[in-house]
């Protein structure tokens, strides 16, 4: 009696729990499908599914329509329009901006200020040029050559072949290069009449360097002589003996330089004679016209 008794709480031990919906088969059914289940376990069969209770959380089937429902399940969600968003600014975002203004204007203000640095510069520059160009040709004025006529004299060695003699001197601080010229006389109305006679296309010019200080002369005779019956009116408006001529030469900054000159004896003033040696002599006075030197 007591081993039967034992077997069966051993039974009712290891049958599975009752499935909802399914009978509850006997302690003898059990144990049948458990000695069936170990016996096919041993031919090698799949294990039975053994269910397993879940509690009221699990899903529970919907009687209208069959399907499980979830308490877990995504739910789509619709949104209308965004909600009103309000921001409102404080003195510090206020001075941010007064900041940055600030430097907009400080920028502005540098640039304005920077071009007219500059057009000061440009200005201050001109000028430096100027005054650099204003020096330099001071320097040449003060230390250059200058060749001019320092004494013109007419002399009657004989009354009808008067002789010119024209002196020049380099009145500058510097020598005179190349220096060369001609010198022509010729007699006729005051005012002349046209252009006077320039000189000869063959006539030969010697070059010589004048030194600061040093003088140098041309003279030229009356070629042909005068004829006697015009002697009474040398000195004259109609009988006005013009000499004329031109200087060449170099500076000491290699510049060009040129002297041209027109002297007379008579014109529209009464002539000055003197005696020089037992010579008579008469001093050349400037033209109107045809002086110019640079």
């Amino acid at each position: 009696m007591k081993p039967l008794l034992i077997a069966v709480l051993l039974a009712i031990m290891q049958a599975p729990p009752p499935v909802q919906g399914q009978p509850a088969d006997d302690a003898a059914g059990s144990g049948q499908n458990i000695a069936g289940q170990s016996e096919k376990h041993n031919k090698g069969a799949p294990a039975p599914t053994v269910p397993i209770h879940k509690d009221d959380s699990s899903p529970r089937a919907e009687p209208e329509s069959g399907k499980v429902a979830s308490d877990d399940a995504q739910k789509p969600v619709r949104i209308g329009e965004l909600p009103p968003v309000s921001v409102r600014k404080d003195w510090a975002d206020w001075g941010v901006w007064i900041f940055s203004g600030l430097l907009v204007v400080v920028g502005f203000l540098q640039v304005w200020l920077l071009c007219g640095t500059l057009r000061t510069v440009r200005r201050q520059a001109g000028l430096l040029a100027e005054q650099i160009s204003l020096m330099r040709d001071t320097a040449q004025r003060q230390l250059r050559a200058y060749v001019l006529v320092s004494a013109a004299l007419l002399k009657f060695k004989r009354p009808d072949v008067p002789e010119a003699q024209i002196h020049f001197k380099n009145f500058g601080q510097t020598p005179a290069y190349e220096m060369d010229g001609w010198i022509g006389m010729y007699i006729g109305d005051y005012p002349p009449a046209g252009i006077l006679p320039p000189a000869p296309y063959n006539l030969r010019k010697g070059k010589e360097p004048l030194a600061p200080g040093r003088a140098s002369i041309h003279i030229i005779p009356r070629d042909p002589p005068i004829q006697i019956e015009y002697l009474r009116l040398l000195g004259t408006p109609q009988g006005t003996i013009y000499v004329y001529g031109e200087i060449r030469y170099k500076d000491a900054f290699n510049a060009d330089r040129y002297l041209k000159y027109r002297l007379m004896y008579g014109g529209p003033e009464p002539v000055k004679t003197f005696e020089k040696d037992g010579v008579l002599c008469a001093l050349l006075k400037a033209d109107a016209e045809g002086n110019e030197a640079n």
